[in-house]
């Protein structure tokens, strides 16, 4: 599982320098959102390991905050181009 963790870090470091030649690195930095439920759904489905409520409450708000990043950029691009 470690060795999957390092691979995931190596992509997505790979990935942010690729997009950074291209401008669109914010896109892939989201992906660290879905780190956190993934590992939820891998444990359970893997170790057969049940999250606890808070486990699920703190994956739900990383989600969310990870959904909300992107909108706020875009509403905060309309406002000012205005």
């Amino acid at each position: 599982m470690g060795g999957l963790a390092v691979l995931g870090l190596a992509g997505v470091s790979k990935g942010l320098q690729q997009a950074a030649s291209t401008g669109q690195a914010g896109k892939v930095g989201l992906m660290f959102y879905v780190q956190m439920p993934v590992a939820l759904i891998i444990g359970f489905m893997v170790y057969a390991e049940r999250p606890s409520l808070m486990a699920l409450l703190g994956a739900g708000l990383i989600v969310a905050a990870g959904i909300s990043l992107p909108l706020r950029a875009g509403l905060s691009s309309l406002r000012t181009s205005k």
